[in-house]
Parts: C-alpha cells; structure tokens; sequence
C-alpha cells in the first residue's frame, strides 16, 4: 500500500514538473516570437494612474473645501432653526392657537427647504463627482492611446486590482509611471 502511495506521488510531481516546464518553454517560444515579429507590449495600472493625476488631487480639495463650507452653513442654519423651534414648543403655553398653529408652519416649512438645500446639495457633489470621474476616464484614455503611439506599443493590458486579466509582467513593461508623467505634465501646462 505504502509503495502504491509513493508511486502515485512520483506520478503526480512528474506530471506537474513536465506541465511546468512545458508551460515555460511556451512562454519562453512567445517571447521569442514576440521579439522576432516587433511586437512592443506593455502593462498600465488604470486605478494608479488616475489616483496620482494631479488633476483629480486637485478637485478633489477644491471640491471638498467647497462643499465643506456650504455644509457648514446648512449645517449652521439647521442648529439657529432648532434652537428656534425648541424655544417656540418651550413658549407653546403663551401664544394663540391662531398664532401657534401659523408659526408652527413657518418653522416646518423653513425646515422643509432647509432639507431640500441638504438634498440639493448631495445632488451637486453626486454630479460634480460623475462630472470629474468622466474627466478623468477621458484623460486617462487619451494619455494612455498618446503614450502608446509615441512609443510604438502594439498592446498594452489593464492591470490592477480590478481587472485580474494578466497573472505576472515584468515591471520593465509597466507603462504606469510614464503615463502619470506625461498626464501630470500636461496638466501642468493647462
């Protein structure tokens, strides 16, 4: 039984040695071909990229200063309104029904708009994100094909932590840095 055992083991790493070393002659058969035909290939980290694009550090501060300081002040009026309303319930026993009844919807309707600036406002941040997401994506794409004619790339893959699409690539053939070179100079001529 032992013996059994130890033949099926010698089987199996036989096989996975032959299935590596034919994989490595391929891969190495590629190159070579590859390399013979010209074919220039390359490796980009999109998300990488677009995170050190000085563009979107950029309005990513301006944006959020901006909306720092207008949540600030809705934020500001909501505190004056709710102060308002706590004195007007604590004063309730002293005003007319009339007169009760017609504040008390003042105060509600101010609070009304007031929620309906907050919603207003997430609206702008939610569009002005798309908005720079879109940029983003277009500059990104346009240095990335520039970079590509310039340098005579025939190929470059995706890689980073969304697309899985290359296993292994020398980082001789990594194009990431070249491209946020060459968006950042671009930008800084703007």
């Amino acid at each position: 039984m032992v013996s059994n055992v130890k033949l099926l083991s010698v089987i199996v790493l036989t096989a996975m040695l032959s299935s590596m070393v034919t994989l490595l002659l391929l891969k190495q058969s590629a190159n070579a071909q590859a390399s013979e035909a010209g074919y220039k290939i390359g490796v980009v980290d999109l998300d990488q990229a677009v995170d050190e694009y000085k563009l979107k550090t950029d309005r990513v501060a301006r944006y959020s200063k901006e909306f720092a300081d207008k949540e600030e002040s809705l934020g500001s009026r909501k505190r004056d309104l709710d102060a308002k309303r706590q004195t007007f319930f604590e004063n309730r026993a002293n005003l007319g029904e009339e007169k009760y009844f017609d504040q008390s919807m003042a105060l509600d309707d101010q609070l009304f708009q007031l929620g309906r600036e907050f919603d207003a406002l997430r609206a702008d941040r939610e569009r002005e994100t798309q908005r720079l997401e879109s940029v983003l994506a277009r500059d990104v794409q346009q240095g990335l094909n520039a970079l590509a004619d310039d340098e005579n790339f025939h190929l470059i893959l995706r890689r980073d932590a969304l697309s899985n699409a290359v296993a292994y690539s020398s980082p001789t053939i990594n194009v990431t840095p070249k491209l946020i070179d060459r968006l950042n100079a671009a930008y800084a001529q703007q």
